[in-house]
């Protein structure tokens, strides 16, 4: 039995997930439809990376993985199949693929423009929503699209070192309001090379110390450390840090290094 997952900022509130979700079960009845997250920040593609980042390893091989964001900063109407790790995944071609992997993916294949239509599909990402259900239905890919070499890439978003400190910048806000950094344990200790790090928020405003754990300090008190996925995580316990501290989707935060 195939496997869709859908990652989008379609939100339940409208109508337009349902067309989704309906047009591919009716493309491959009986696929499994599983939604990761539709809250993604709209036009968000950092955040639709992350989420997707952190679900795909816990899939099975095959499982096709569809993203409806539309980036703000896509040139042009291209959406890719890429096929990586045993999974095949859909999205535009807007520099997602180069925030989801570490390496260059196995393979990669442009949809055909206007294949959606063409195949009898009409509404929002018609071109990808046909793609999924084609995939799903065991057809070949090289039917409605060619294999390429490049994809775009979004390096602007990857944090800034420096010798001494690394810029990095707030890529998600969970349900609860922490804010979740675009850098990981690993590169901070790298950088920080045995010195102690510390993070500067807003003007003089600063955390001194990384906590492994929220209850780590009081009820109301902020609080940075390295969360499940391994990401740096900057929270206040028992409130919504986004606020608190306006951390906003993009704020820019450093961590800068002493001794």
């Amino acid at each position: 039995m195939a496997v869709i997952t859908l990652t989008s900022d379609l939100g339940q509130k409208d109508p337009y997930l349902a067309t989704v979700k309906g047009r591919m079960l009716r493309r491959c009845p009986g696929v499994t439809l599983i939604d990761i997250s539709h809250d993604i920040a709209p036009w968000h593609t950092p955040d639709a990376a992350f989420a997707l980042r952190q679900s795909y390893p816990h899939f099975p091989n095959d499982t096709i993985h569809w993203v409806g964001v539309h980036s703000q900063l896509m040139r042009k109407e291209r959406y890719l199949v890429v096929f990586h790790k045993g999974q095949y995944f859909i999205c535009p071609d807007d520099g997602l693929f180069s925030l989801l992997f570490d390496d260059h993916p196995d393979f990669l294949f442009a949809i055909r423009t206007g294949m959606g239509e063409e195949q009898g599909d009409h509404g929002i990402y018609s071109d990808s929503v046909m793609a999924a259900g084609h995939l799903a239905s065991g057809r070949d890919i090289l039917e409605v699209a060619d294999q390429v070499q490049g994809i775009a890439e979004r390096s602007g978003l990857r944090p800034l070192e420096g010798e001494d400190f690394i810029r990095c910048s707030v890529i998600h806000i969970d349900h609860f309001g922490n804010a979740i950094l675009n850098v990981d344990r690993e590169t901070i200790q790298r950088v920080a090379n045995g010195r102690t790090p510390s993070i500067r928020l807003r003007g003089s405003d600063r955390i001194e110390r990384f906590s492994q754990r929220y209850s780590d300090v009081v009820p109301g008190e902020r609080l940075a450390f390295f969360n499940a996925f391994g990401q740096l995580e900057i929270a206040v316990n028992q409130g919504n840090a986004s606020e608190l501290l306006g951390l906003k989707l993009g704020a820019l935060v450093q961590v800068q290094f002493i001794g």
